[in-house]
């Protein structure tokens, strides 16, 4: 087994003790682990792509937990890299535009989700739940930045989809539902 890989599952073992004892040194080493990691896999590789992905969850708990800031960008920075790295994974999106909603760049939080619905749709097509989720988040997105008349068009075909496929009573069709209600 090749070094970074090692890397990498030793720090999911050591995100796994953090969780169980809280340990914040467990955290801090995760990070540095998967740092390497990702400076040893080769450059253009799935495999960095993936490491970076791992890096980028952990950074977003680290911020979690500590409440820095810094966490938060370089998690952003992260799964930018990630995507820009291996392509074809739509899904990549969905971390990305999340922590930009959190650093308060809403704008590029909804360029970033719109591309990652678009490309989970074609990819798996819109009954799968990544494609669900990644256009609820989208459509709060868009609330987020005032464009009401978007964010309602997502949610109303979302509800369509939803309500085919996960059926009216789901957690995740009461949420858009909810969503699309507070829009009017």
């Amino acid at each position: 087994m090749a070094l970074p890989r090692r890397q990498a599952d030793l720090a999911a073992t050591l995100l796994t003790r953090f969780e169980f004892d809280g340990n914040r040194g467990d955290l801090v080493e995760a990070c540095q682990l998967l740092e390497a990691a990702v400076a040893s896999a080769p450059s253009a590789s799935q495999e960095r792509a993936e490491y970076l992905m791992a890096l980028g969850e952990t950074l977003e708990r680290r911020y979690a937990v500590t409440g820095s800031f810094r966490d938060l960008v370089s998690a952003a920075d992260a799964y930018r890299t990630a995507m820009m790295t291996a392509t074809g994974h739509p899904e990549r999106g969905l971390a990305l535009g999340r922590v930009l909603m959190a650093l308060g760049r809403p704008d590029e939080a909804v360029q970033v989700l719109r591309d990652s619905v678009a490309g989970l749709i074609a990819e798996l097509g819109a009954d799968h739940p990544d494609a669900m989720k990644a256009a609820l988040t989208l459509a709060r997105a868009l609330a987020a930045v005032d464009r009401r008349s978007e964010a309602v068009a997502t949610l109303d075909a979302l509800l369509l989809v939803q309500g085919r496929v996960l059926g009216t009573d789901h957690a995740d069709t009461q949420a858009a539902r909810e969503l699309r209600e507070a829009l009017g």
